[in-house]
């Protein structure tokens, strides 16, 4: 089941994708740029492919009504994002990544940008003039291929997913996906 998204709706996922991308190239010194990004209404949350990805959870407040979503990013990518906040190396990065090695550090370092995804996405939504809105980090978790990420929905609920094609630091494309609640 699929309904028609509001204008309020594209602007706010559109722009916050943009903005959360900005702000995770500006912590890591490393550009996160948006190829390609399409939304559209659904009644399922969605699953990445191919690869594990990090689910960054949030929980979006309006009034006393919190309606949860998450961010998709591989966990190649997640890793690589992860050890340029923490200043690692390249090297050092393609290292981690390659072992998927998960530390407490990098763990931590994921949690934050978590953090990040939140605060990118509520700066969108104030900007586009919704100011009684809360963005939260909710954590993160890995999802496996095909899974679809846990977090508090019903199913049939409507729900906005956006799918993204995006690149890290000028390597190869990935898909992000963006699955958050309808505010319009």
């Amino acid at each position: 089941m699929t309904a028609v998204l509001t204008q309020t709706d594209v602007k706010t996922a559109c722009d916050g994708l943009e903005r959360i991308a900005a702000d995770l190239s500006m912590i890591t010194d490393r550009k996160l740029s948006i190829d390609s990004f399409e939304v559209a209404r659904a009644a399922a949350r969605a699953a990445g492919k191919e690869s594990i990805h990090i689910s960054f959870k949030l929980g979006v407040q309006r009034g006393k009504e919190i309606r949860h979503g998450a961010l998709l990013i591989p966990l190649d990518a997640s890793i690589a994002l992860a050890g340029w906040l923490l200043m690692m190396t390249d090297a050092e990065v393609q290292r981690r990544k390659i072992e998927a090695v998960l530390d407490q550090t990098l763990k931590d370092a994921l949690q934050e940008i978590g953090n990040f995804v939140a605060g990118g996405y509520e700066a969108a939504l104030k900007s586009a003039g919704i100011g009684d809105v809360i963005v939260r980090s909710e954590g993160c978790q890995g999802v496996r291929p095909g899974s679809r990420p846990k977090f508090k929905y019903s199913e049939g609920t409507p729900l906005m997913v956006g799918r993204a094609r995006a690149r890290l630091a000028g390597g190869l494309p990935f898909e992000m996906l963006m699955m958050l609640p309808p505010i319009g």
